[in-house]
C-alpha cells in the first residue's frame, strides 16, 4: 500500500550524485505520509476486524434460528420447510369428498395406478391441528377463516353425522380449541365435536373407582421408571413393513384412546372420562412392559404421549419421567421408512418440548423427522409417503401431523 502511494503521488527525485542537503520541506512531506500511511493501515485493519464481527453474529443468529437479515441457515431451512408445507396443504386440498371431507388418503403403484381414497369422517383432525398451527404461526388472517370453515363444517350434522374417535380426534380438537385466536362459536363448535363422537370400545357405566384405578396406574408407571435398564436390554427393531390405508382397524386403539380420553377429562371435568382412560393407559403400560419384542415405535410414542397427558391431569413428575423415558427407548426402534412412527415418535418429542421448553426435545425432533423429510417426500404433486411393497401410501393424517410438527409455536 505504500509503495502505491508514493510511486503515484511523490516520483522518485532525481538526486545528483554526492553530497546534497535535503531541503527542510521534503522532512515535513515524508512525516505527513508516514502519519497517513499509519492512519489508512489502521483504518484498514479495524475494518477488517470489524467484518469478522459481523460475520460471527451473523453465524450465531442462525445458529439460534433467528430470522433476519443475516441470510442464515436456518432461515434457509424455514423457507425450504415452508415450501414442503405449503405444498402438502394443497395436496391436502385433493383429498377430499364430496361433502368436502378428507378421505384415508392415497395408494399408488410406481406406475401411478392409484386406489379409490376412502370416505371417513375421522382422519381430517390432524390436518386442522396442522392448520391451526400454521395460522398460529404466520398469523394468517385467510388462512384462519377456511379454517374456521372447516370446523363448523365437521360440527353439521346435516354433512356429517357421526364421527368415531379411533385416532386423536379430542386430543387434536383440544390444541385447537386452546388458540386463543379462535372467537368463541368457533370453540363451541369443537367442544360439541369431540363430546358427540364416540368411541368404538366403551367401558360401560359400573361403579367408577377413580382412586383405585389410579393407585394401579400409578405402580405400574413407578415400576417402568425402576426396570428401564430391563426393557433397554430387551428393545428390538420392529420394522412397520405396511402402512394400513383401511381405517387401521388391526392397530391396538387403547394406546391413544387414553390421551384421548383424559382430554376430554381435561375439557370438562367428567370422572368417567378419566376412568377409561386410565383403563385404556393401564392396558397400554401392561403391553409396553411385558411385550417389547412386539411393540411398534409409535404404539410406544402414543403410550408416551398419554403418560404425559397424565402429567397435566395430575402433576405428578413421574409421568413426565416415564414419557421421556419412552421417548429415549422407541426413538432406538423407529423404522425411518414408517410415517406411522416418524410423525408419531416426533409428535412425542414436540410435546415434551411444549411441555419443558427443554431445547434439547427440539432436537430430538428434528433427529426423528429430518431423514424421513428428505426421502420420503413427494416433489412433484407434494405430501410425504410411506412405501409398502411396491406401493407408495400418503395417509391423510400422518400427513396433517408431520406438517403440523415442521411448524413450532
Amino acid at each position: 500500500m505504500e509503495d502505491g502511494l508514493t510511486k503515484n503521488k511523490y516520483p522518485k527525485l532525481a538526486l545528483p550524485m554526492g553530497v546534497v542537503k535535503v531541503p527542510g520541506f521534503l522532512y515535513v512531506i515524508l512525516i505527513v505520509l508516514g502519519i497517513l500511511i499509519l492512519a489508512v493501515s489502521g483504518f484498514y485493519f479495524y475494518l477488517k476486524n470489524n467484518s469478522k464481527r459481523v460475520t460471527t453474529n451473523s453465524t450465531k443468529i442462525a445458529e439460534a434460528g433467528i430470522k433476519g437479515e443475516a441470510g442464515s441457515a436456518a432461515t434457509n431451512q424455514n423457507t425450504y420447510n415452508l415450501k414442503k408445507i405449503k405444498k402438502t396443504l394443497d395436496w391436502l386440498d385433493t383429498q377430499r369428498d364430496e361433502r368436502g371431507i378428507y378421505t384415508t388418503g392415497s395408494k399408488c403403484d410406481v406406475d401411478s395406478n392409484c386406489d379409490i381414497p376412502i370416505a371417513t369422517n375421522r382422519f381430517g383432525f390432524s390436518v386442522l391441528w396442522a392448520k391451526n398451527r400454521y395460522v398460529q404461526k404466520n398469523d394468517d388472517g385467510e388462512q384462519l377463516e377456511i379454517l374456521k370453515r372447516e370446523i363448523w363444517l365437521y360440527g353439521d350434522k346435516s354433512m356429517v353425522k357421526i364421527i368415531n374417535n379411533n385416532f386423536w380426534n379430542c386430543y387434536f380438537m383440544w390444541d385447537i380449541w386452546s388458540n386463543p385466536e379462535l372467537d368463541q362459536s368457533t370453540r363451541d363448535s369443537l367442544e360439541r365435536i369431540c363430546f358427540d363422537s364416540t368411541y368404538e370400545s366403551s367401558y360401560g357405566v359400573g361403579v367408577v373407582d377413580i382412586n383405585k384405578m389410579k393407585e394401579s396406574v400409578n405402580v405400574l408407571v413407578s415400576n417402568l421408571i425402576t426396570e428401564k435398564s430391563t426393557i433397554d436390554e430387551q428393545l428390538k427393531l420392529n420394522l412397520v413393513n405396511d402402512e394400513e390405508l383401511n381405517e387401521d382397524v388391526k392397530e391396538n386403539q387403547y394406546f391413544f384412546n387414553s390421551s384421548d380420553r383424559m382430554v376430554r377429562y381435561l375439557w370438562k371435568k367428567k370422572e368417567k372420562d378419566l376412568f377409561d382412560g386410565l383403563i385404556d393407559f393401564q392396558q397400554s403400560l401392561d403391553f409396553y412392559k411385558n411385550k417389547q419384542n412386539e411393540i411398534k415405535a409409535y404404539e410406544g410414542c402414543e403410550t408416551g404421549i398419554a403418560s404425559l397427558t397424565l402429567f397435566s391431569v395430575f402433576n405428578d413428575s413421574r409421568y413426565l419421567d416415564l414419557s421421556k423415558i419412552i421417548l429415549d427407548q422407541q426413538t432406538k426402534k423407529i423404522n425411518p421408512n414408517s410415517m406411522k412412527d416418524v410423525s408419531i415418535c416426533g409428535l412425542l418429542a414436540d410435546k415434551l418440548y411444549n411441555q419443558t421448553d427443554d431445547e434439547s426435545f427440539k432436537i430430538k425432533k428434528s433427529d426423528i423427522i429430518s431423514v424421513f423429510l428428505e426421502n420420503n417426500f413427494d416433489q412433484e404433486k407434494g405430501g410425504f409417503y410411506s412405501k409398502s411393497g411396491n406401493f407408495y401410501v400418503k395417509n391423510v393424517k400422518y400427513n396433517g401431523i408431520m406438517i403440523g410438527l415442521l411448524m413450532d409455536k
